[in-house]
C-alpha cells in the first residue's frame, strides 16, 4: 500500500488508458491483443488498502503524505468499494496542499501548481468558500515566491487558476494585482536590461492574457497595445533567427 501510494500518476489525461480518475497508471504497456498491461493496476487496490490510506492520511505528519493518501481515498473509494469517500478526505488534500505551498515542502515548482489547481477544484466541489478563499490567497502568494521572468511556468498561473474561474470570488485588489503583475512582465520581456535578448515568447504570454481581459472589458486601445508588443517583440527577434524561421514567426503573428 505504501509503495503503490506513489507510483500512481497524478492529474492522468489518457482516455485510453485510464480509468476516468485523477490519477492513473504510472506505467502502461500495450499487449498487442487489444489489451494493456498497467502499473500500479487499479485491480489490485482492495478496501483494506483504501482503509490503510485513510488511516494514514489522518496521522501523517508531512502535508506531501496527507495529501497523496487522503487524495487516493477521494478519487478511489468510490470505485474500489461503491461507497462514497468521506468529505474530510478532500479537506485534508485541500489543507495539505495550502501548507506545502506556504512551507515550500515540493519541488519543481510547476508541480505545487499543479497541486494548487487540484485543491481548488476540490475546494469548488465541497462549495467550500473559506478553503476556496484560502487556496485562492495561498496561489497568489506561491506565484509571488517562485516568479521567474525568465520561466514561462513560472508566472501567469494565479491569473490562469484564478481570474476567470467563477467560483473564485476575487476582490477588486486581487483582481488588479494579477493584471498589474502581468504588466510587469510584458514590460521587463519588451525591455530586457544588462543586455539580455528579448524573449518574444515571455511577451506574447503575458500579452495574450492581457489582451484577453482588455477585449473583455471593452478597453480597445489597450487590447491593441499590448497585441501590438507581440509584433514588435517577433520583428526584434527575427533579426538573429533564419528566414525560415522568421517567415513562421511572423506568420504566426
Amino acid at each position: 500500500a505504501e509503495a503503490m501510494a506513489f507510483d500512481f500518476c497524478e492529474s492522468y489525461h489518457d482516455q485510453t488508458t485510464g480509468w476516468g480518475t485523477y490519477y492513473g497508471p504510472m506505467f502502461v504497456r500495450n499487449n498487442g491483443d487489444g489489451t494493456f498491461t498497467e502499473s500500479p493496476s487499479l485491480k489490485k487496490i482492495t478496501k483494506q488498502i483504501i482503509e490503510y490510506w485513510t488511516d494514514r492520511a489522518k496521522t501523517a505528519k508531512h502535508p506531501v503524505l496527507r495529501a497523496r493518501y487522503a487524495d487516493l481515498v477521494w478519487d478511489f473509494q468510490r470505485i474500489v468499494t461503491n461507497e462514497s469517500p468521506h468529505y474530510s478526505m478532500a479537506q485534508i488534500v485541500i489543507d495539505s496542499t495550502i501548507e506545502i505551498a506556504q512551507r515550500n515542502r515540493y519541488a519543481p515548482e510547476v508541480n505545487v501548481i499543479k497541486k494548487l489547481e487540484r485543491a481548488l477544484s476540490l475546494a469548488i466541489t465541497l462549495n467550500d468558500d473559506n478553503r476556496i478563499k484560502k487556496v485562492t490567497d495561498a496561489t497568489m502568494a506561491y506565484e509571488d515566491a517562485v516568479t521567474d521572468d525568465s520561466k514561462l511556468g513560472h508566472w501567469g498561473f494565479a491569473y490562469d487558476l484564478l481570474f476567470e474561474n467563477d467560483k473564485v470570488k476575487l476582490t477588486a485588489a486581487q483582481k488588479q494585482k494579477l493584471i498589474d503583475d502581468l504588466e510587469g512582465h510584458l514590460q521587463r520581456a519588451s525591455k530586457p536590461t544588462n543586455k539580455e535578448e528579448i524573449d518574444p515568447w515571455a511577451v506574447e504570454a503575458a500579452a495574450l492574457r492581457l489582451a484577453k481581459y482588455y477585449r473583455k472589458v471593452g478597453h480597445g486601445e489597450d487590447t491593441k497595445r499590448v497585441i501590438v508588443k507581440i509584433g514588435d517583440a517577433f520583428m526584434q527577434a527575427s533579426s538573429k533567427a533564419s528566414a525560415l524561421q522568421t517567415s513562421a514567426w511572423l506568420q504566426r503573428v
